[in-house]
């Protein structure tokens, strides 16, 4: 089974590749898709336990459903900055444990 920081990493490629397809079927006004792409996403995060991108797919389905297309590049926006500061801590937390790992015996936690 996948390391908890392996699925999150997946999940970060998956999100950022579904970024791109709402913002592209956003200006291609096509509603239908960008819902469906919003539902795998809130279900994604959800058992994953994303909170800001479960609310995010959330209202970007809620939005596309109600084919309110002009909401939907704000939120997309707000999404893509999610993934970005999800991608960033993500990438902080595993050079983390690796430093910890590999330095297990690190003075300069006593100073």
């Amino acid at each position: 089974m996948d390391s908890a920081f392996e699925q999150i990493e997946n999940f970060i490629a998956d999100l950022q590749l579904d970024v791109s397809t709402l913002e592209r079927q956003t200006k291609r006004d096509d509603p239908l898709t960008v819902a469906s792409v919003a539902y795998r996403l809130k279900g994604h995060a959800k058992a994953l336990g994303i909170d800001l991108v479960y609310q995010s797919a959330v209202q970007i389905e809620t939005s596309a459903r109600k084919n309110r297309m002009g909401q939907l590049s704000a939120e997309i926006d707000l999404l893509r900055y999610q993934v970005e500061l999800l991608s960033q801590s993500a990438i902080l937390q595993r050079n983390s444990s690796l430093y910890q790992a590999t330095c297990p015996n690190d003075q300069t936690a006593s100073l």
